[in-house]
């Protein structure tokens, strides 16, 4: 590879909750006029953004960090991308690299699959202007059924409006229902009260025996709030948690959900809050008996949809395992103001194929 320039990434150690986190995937988003298309001013020279890589040492050998090109825009220079950290530590710095402008490369460099490695389906659901529904590990790929762009929390988000019966089917693969511990992420925004909305649910029934789970803002008998539930097979049992506050503020909030099939117990962060209340007298592992099928803004039920979402979601994600309070912490603090979150220096030049002394690199915030 050949590359014109490279950029030092800073991330804050004050902004990483608590304890040091691995394979962590750190949002850069920023409008930087480097990042332009060689045509608009900037370094990049392909119009996709193929040719930016991150690397961890600054003579960039080594392999490639696995990224993921979110958004780009090459006449304006604003990106979102994801990079894999295998360490980001809480008690100094994390630093990497940015290296730019190869006219050589002509495909795509990300790694999807090594950067979501750990998690079981990642929706971004596209741009401000153009709806996508796929998946980034390539698997549970959407179906749109009226679901319209809009913008998001990070980049596009999805328009759910519920008089118009608005979903995604993300189908039934065996992969969105685990048998063992798991945790399911979005941001979202509604101010929709007094009827039970859908986020995202793996549900399906036989009559009035119902299995799966769901992520769903419950009606006014459980005062508007989010929760995660479990079905198994029960009529009428509802077990779950719920946040002790209401969020249909019409404004983004982040909800992390964890469903403990290990230990038979759930966990629910609104936002960087861990204030939760169980729901029910027990707890059910969610099964999948009754042909349950993935909806992200609605639920199935007797084969058709019912319960929508009305707002916006964005970056839904389910993950294989659980994720900690202080992982949801430091991934509010990345997603919510990425710009404080880390720091990216001005571009030195690689002249003759020898990496600049990036000690002398001069940060912007």
């Amino acid at each position: 590879m050949s590359y014109s320039h490279i950029k030092t990434i800073t991330v804050d150690h004050l902004k990483v909750v608590n304890t040091a986190q691995t394979n962590f995937p750190v949002l850069l988003s920023t409008t930087d006029a480097e990042l332009r298309s060689i045509q608009n001013g900037g370094f990049i020279s392909n119009a996709n953004g193929y040719d930016i890589a991150f690397y961890l040492t600054n003579d960039l050998s080594g392999s490639r960090l696995p990224h993921e090109i979110d958004n780009y825009n090459p006449t304006t220079g604003k990106v979102e991308i994801w990079i894999k950290l295998p360490t980001l530590s809480n008690s100094s710095d994390t630093v990497f690299y940015m290296a730019i402008g190869d006219n050589s490369i002509a495909v795509s460099q990300e790694n999807k699959s090594d950067l979501w490695t750990d998690f079981l389906a990642v929706y971004h659901f596209g741009t401000p202007s153009l709806i996508s529904v796929s998946d980034s590990k390539g698997v549970n790929n959407g179906v749109n059924n009226g679901v319209t762009a809009s913008t998001g929390k990070i980049g596009g988000a999805g328009n759910f409006i519920s008089s118009s019966s608005q979903y995604i089917n993300v189908g039934s693969n065996a992969s969105i229902k685990p048998t063992t511990d798991f945790s399911i992420s979005a941001w979202a925004k509604t101010s929709q009260i007094n009827t039970i909305a859908i986020l995202f649910s793996m549900f399906g029934n036989s009559g009035s025996n119902y299995d799966g789970y769901r992520l769903a803002q419950l009606d006014a008998g459980f005062g508007n709030k989010m929760s995660i539930n479990t079905f198994n097979n029960t009529s009428g049992t509802l077990y779950g948690k719920m946040p002790n506050s209401t969020y249909n503020n019409n404004t983004w909030n982040k909800y992390t959900a964890i469903i403990k099939q290990s230990n038979s117990s759930y966990e629910f962060y609104a936002n960087n809050v861990n204030s939760s209340t169980n729901m029910g007298s027990g707890y059910t592992s969610p099964l999948y008996l009754n042909s349950p099928v993935g909806v992200i803004g609605a639920l199935n039920y007797n084969g058709g949809r019912l319960q929508y979402w009305n707002g916006q979601i964005d970056e839904l994600r389910i993950y294989n395992g659980v994720l900690s309070k202080d992982w949801s912490d430091t991934e509010y603090n990345n997603q919510n103001d990425p710009s404080t979150f880390l720091s990216i220096s001005t571009a030195i030049a690689i002249s003759g194929g020898v990496i600049p002394d990036t000690s002398k690199f001069f940060l912007f915030f």
